[in-house]
Parts: structure tokens; C-alpha cells; sequence
């Protein structure tokens, strides 16, 4: 026989006991334990007036299904916080793991959270991109800034441009800048010591050439690369070129 209770649930009366599954909500068990204590279940198999005893046996049933509930909840829980942890731990100190850069935005930062010079600007999983903010070394004369950078996770970024107060206020005499610069602030060599220029395979647009009229005076630009001829051309059109502040070779 088939007894009905609370909204739909179905029990199965089998020799005058209600068979409770196993997987059943404790919160309709209760219901139907609620409805034995108060002999509200009749005519469906069961006896009509509920025994003390039956009760008991039912209520002891129902507390350690509730147990059982509880230790799956718990175990449950308990793996959901591993894996949580586990991803956590996965992430780098640059919020970086493997296959997924750095939200845009991230300053990059080494294997002693020491601040790398280079910001996320693209966090595409398929070709991220950075641009250089600052020398990492605040003491450093030189900057050489590369083509790629790989951070902590092991994803390469191409490094795509430079920022506005990339050499501001810094040591910095001589720059290298390498192909794969596509934009460079105007302000970049504001207020900076930088003379020396060595543009090796970068294309530079007129725009980009602009920033290079924040040189300090005697300033020395040398191209090399592929677009050297046409890089040059831009240069001269300059007008801190054309009045001898910057050279070009």
C-alpha cells in the first residue's frame, strides 16, 4: 500500500511498518514520525493506534538517519573547503596560476613579492599582455626591457608598451626597447635622466616618436632592426632633432 504525505511524498506501508528510504529528506521523516506520534496515519496497513514502543523505535531510526545526514554534510563541507584551499594555494603571489595570468590591472611581482616593473594589460589565457611601469631595481642605470615576461605561474606575456612614468625620477640613463612595443606613453621620459635610446626592432609610429622630445638634452637615439630606415625617418621629422637637442643614428 502507498501512503501520501506532505505535499506528494510518497511511503511504501509494507506489513504494517512504513519503509523510510534511505536518501528521504529528515525534514519529511519528521513529518511522518509527527503524524505516527499522533496516530494520524490509519487505514493504510499500519496499525491505527501507534504503540509507545513503535515511536521509539521510529524516533531512534530518525536520529540516526539525521547522524548519518550530518557526518555527509560535514564530509561534504569539509572537501569543499580542501578544494578551495587547494586553489587558493595553486594561485601565485601575482594572483597568476598555471594556464591563467594576472587579473588586468595586477602589478607582477616576484618569488619574494618584490615589484617586477610590469603591469597586466591583457589577461587573455592565449596571448596576455603587460606593459613596463618602472625599473624593478630603483638604483639601476640601465633598463633593458624584453620582449616577454613570464610570471610565477609560468605564463609569458608579450610586453606591449610603456608606461607614462616609466623613468620618471629614476636613475635610468639608457633604454634598450625591443619589437614587440607598440605604445609609448608621451610623458614617458618625463622629468627623467634618460640620453640614450637603442631601438631594436620596435615600428615606430609618429605618435610614439613624440615621446622620445622628453630626451635630456645631447639625447642619442640608435635604431637597429628591420624598421631601422623607416624608424629613423620618423625620428628626424622631430622637431628637438631637427634643432640638434637629440641625435639619431
Amino acid at each position: 500500500m502507498i501512503l501520501k504525505v506532505d505535499e506528494g511524498y510518497m511511503f511504501r506501508v509494507k506489513r504494517g511498518i512504513i519503509m523510510i528510504h534511505k536518501n528521504m529528506n529528515k525534514k519529511v521523516i519528521g513529518v511522518v514520525l509527527s503524524a505516527l506520534s499522533l496516530g494520524l496515519l490509519t487505514g493504510c496497513g499500519a496499525k491505527a493506534a501507534v504503540t509507545v514502543g513503535y515511536f521509539d523505535a521510529s524516533s531512534a531510526i530518525y536520529t540516526a538517519l539525521s547522524s548519518a545526514e550530518s557526518d555527509i554534510t560535514e564530509a561534504e563541507r569539509a572537501a569543499e573547503e580542501a578544494k578551495k584551499k587547494a586553489e587558493e594555494e595553486a594561485k601565485a603571489a601575482d594572483d597568476s596560476a598555471k594556464g591563467t595570468p594576472a587579473p588586468v590591472g595586477t602589478e607582477l611581482v616576484d618569488a619574494n613579492g618584490n615589484k617586477t616593473g610590469f603591469k597586466v594589460t591583457d589577461a587573455n589565457a592565449s596571448a596576455p599582455e603587460v606593459e613596463y611601469e618602472a625599473p624593478a631595481d630603483k638604483n639601476a642605470t640601465k633598463a633593458d626591457i624584453p620582449e616577454t615576461y613570464t610570471d610565477l605561474s609560468g605564463n609569458v606575456y608579450k610586453v606591449v608598451g610603456i608606461d607614462a612614468r616609466a623613468f620618471k625620477d629614476t636613475k635610468v640613463k639608457t633604454v634598450t626597447i625591443r619589437k614587440n612595443i607598440k605604445k609609448i606613453d608621451p610623458k614617458a621620459f618625463n622629468k627623467s635622466k634618460v640620453k640614450n635610446v637603442k631601438i631594436k626592432g620596435t615600428k615606430l609610429t609618429k605618435k610614439m616618436a613624440k615621446s622620445f622630445k622628453k630626451l635630456k638634452k645631447g639625447g642619442k637615439i640608435k635604431c637597429s632592426g628591420s624598421h631601422k630606415k623607416k624608424n629613423k625617418e620618423i625620428l628626424n621629422n622631430l622637431s628637438t632633432v631637427k634643432n640638434g637637442k637629440t641625435k639619431v643614428k
